[in-house]
């Protein structure tokens, strides 16, 4: 087994922005991005992963397989209530906040602007003002 080291940045936990959370003692979390860090063990070969019990048993792959079907059938389930809804799918065409993220995500892959100057650039582009109690995706 190796041990391979992963690393991210969090802007949301639990389904919502950083910032919209509370800190354990109460207080107002100010923290909008979170850096974090951890490794794993992996395995190198399938002999080893078998030595080692980390092979699956068959009823096992039958369930991962059932269960990859039955998410499929279920978006799919959902997207047609959401339509016979007559709920109108966000998308550039009908989504001002969709664009601002869109043209603040550019600016900000570019690297030459600050993250104030890139949300005010993109606001400036779509003239439209940021809805801060949307969740970023």
């Amino acid at each position: 087994m190796k041990t391979e080291k992963f690393t991210g940045t969090m802007k949301s936990a639990f389904g919502v922005k950083l910032t919209k959370l509370k800190m354990k003692d109460g207080s107002p979390c100010t923290i909008k991005k979170l850096n974090y860090d951890g490794e794993y063990k992996q395995y190198e070969t399938k002999e080893e992963m078998i030595q080692a019990e980390g092979m699956p048993k068959d009823e096992d792959i039958v369930d991962w397989r059932n269960t990859l079907i039955k998410n499929a059938a279920r978006a799919k389930a959902a997207n047609a209530a959401v339509d016979a809804a007559g709920i109108q799918k966000r998308d550039m065409s009908n989504d001002d906040q969709l664009q601002l993220r869109t043209v603040f995500k550019a600016l900000m892959a570019g690297g030459k602007k600050t993250e104030a100057e890139a949300r005010q650039i993109a606001s400036a582009s779509v003239g439209a003002e940021w809805d801060d109690e949307e969740e970023d995706e």
